[in-house]
């Protein structure tokens, strides 16, 4: 028995594995996997709930709705923390392998691309797992009470790969939609927030991690959410080239002859003219963000307010000065500019 799987019947519904597996190996795959992958958006004190409860078979029918939910990320994660070191055997000789006549040891490629569908189907999960929580929110108070686990799934203006892939679609869905979320971030401290202004961006923000959208912050958000998809992945792209480690930068290359694909960092000028067009994109939309504020300044009176309060504060000369604030001697030079005496 381990963590959310009390045998291999329960393991073997969500992730394929042989019936000589022995369970008892994934134990510390399954705990280093619920600390990486999930504890921060379930919550260790809802975790552990499930975990006693399902131990016990004293589940409640909406607990055993979530177990089955996480049962199937779970899985997937476990797994995929497990293969490095599945196929090895550490012993007071050191480290060997297992080989046979009857078994090979599969090939890297053949691992890594297992890995990778182990990933991106563990996010998969995960993200309906998320889907499921926000809907039956009131079911889960461990959960709903938790102080950073309840608004971690809110804590963006795009809070969903499936959301995000309305404008630009992700191939490994959550799995690269969680990769991008420092990039989102920035994206939406530096740009949105630049365009809507501090008191409007942290109201929009707070609405929906609330749940409480009213029918013109939907409208808002609607308008928003393209131009920070289109911005994100030109800013991620600018990066995503490279990968910082503990051994440094390293450069992002896939190619070998074991491997039935070669996957190779995009050339400068691919990689120029995605970024360019993912830039425009998002400037286009922004546009589309300003003039539906500028139509409906009533709307949105946050933002109406910061537009009054800049008017207030411009300069009637050239020197910057605040309106009727001026302690500049201005004189036009009469070419053009403007001579500044004291």
């Amino acid at each position: 028995m381990i963590d959310l799987f009390n045998n291999l019947d329960e393991l073997k519904k969500v992730v394929t594995v042989q019936n000589s597996f022995c369970l008892e190996d994934l134990c510390s795959s399954v705990i280093d996997a619920s600390i990486e992958y999930i504890e921060k958006w379930l919550g260790k004190a809802q975790y552990d709930k499930l975990v006693t409860a399902h131990a016990n078979g004293t589940a409640t029918t909406e607990e055993n709705k979530l177990i089955e939910l996480l049962q199937r990320s779970l899985g997937n994660f476990s797994i995929y923390e497990y293969l490095p070191i599945g196929s090895i055997h550490i012993t007071d000789a050191g480290t060997s392998r297992q080989e046979n006549e009857n078994f090979k040891t599969a090939y890297k490629y053949q691992v890594d691309d297992l890995r990778r569908s182990l990933m991106t189907k563990g996010y998969m999960h995960l993200e309906r797992m998320l889907r499921f929580l926000d809907a039956n929110e009131n079911n889960y108070p461990l959960w709903k009470n938790h102080p950073t686990a309840y608004k971690c799934n809110k804590q963006f203006l795009i809070n969903y790969s499936d959301d995000f892939g309305k404008y630009v679609k992700l191939k490994q869905g959550r799995w690269l939609f969680d990769c991008l979320m420092p990039v989102m971030k920035s994206i939406e401290c530096f740009t949105i927030e630049a365009c809507l202004g501090t008191a409007c961006f942290d109201y929009l923000k707070l609405k929906i991690c609330e749940g409480n959208l009213s029918d013109n912050d939907k409208k808002l958000l609607a308008a928003i959410q393209p131009a920070v998809a289109h911005f994100t992945v030109a800013a991620a792209a600018k990066q995503g080239w490279a990968s910082l480690s503990p051994d440094g930068l390293q450069f992002i290359e896939q190619k070998g002859n074991d491997a039935s694909k070669q996957h190779n960092t995009a050339k400068n000028e691919m990689m120029s003219v995605y970024i360019r067009d993912h830039e425009d994109f998002g400037q286009r939309h922004l546009s589309k963000v300003l003039d539906l504020l500028k139509n409906n300044p009533d709307a949105y009176q946050l933002w109406k307010d910061k537009q009054e309060e800049a008017e207030e504060k411009e300069s009637d000369c050239d020197c910057g000065c605040e309106k009727n604030n001026c302690r500049c001697t201005v004189t036009d030079t009469g070419k053009g500019g403007h001579f500044i005496g004291f």
